[in-house]
């Protein structure tokens, strides 16, 4: 399945805002918070955004913050590295506020 249908579809775990607690791994990797405002969320955008994951992978799970109100906990195949260089890409590819580590 790809980001995109696990996003349009709400496949990925929804999140509340308030209920975040213990969202790190157990082994103490952060997760990684990416901002997508809704608007953005293009195919194109999507699938940059699958490839870059895929292409880091590692135990920090990743949630996306979509506008200001849905996060979205990405399934275990988008765990990344965040050490490797993902983090400076994200922030080409969707800008420089949109990464949080």
């Amino acid at each position: 399945m790809t980001l995109r249908e696990n996003v349009s579809c709400g496949l990925a775990n929804r999140v509340s805002l308030g209920r975040q607690r213990g969202a790190d791994k157990p082994d103490g990797a952060p997760p990684l918070r990416i901002h997508l405002h809704p608007a953005r969320a293009s195919e194109k955008v999507l699938t940059a955004l699958k490839n870059l994951l895929s292409e880091h992978p590692g135990e920090s799970q990743v949630f996306l913050h979509l506008g200001d109100r849905q996060v979205l906990r990405l399934p275990a195949q988008f765990c990344v590295n965040a050490s490797t260089g993902l983090v400076a890409e994200l922030r080409v590819l969707l800008g420089a506020d949109a990464v949080l580590v």
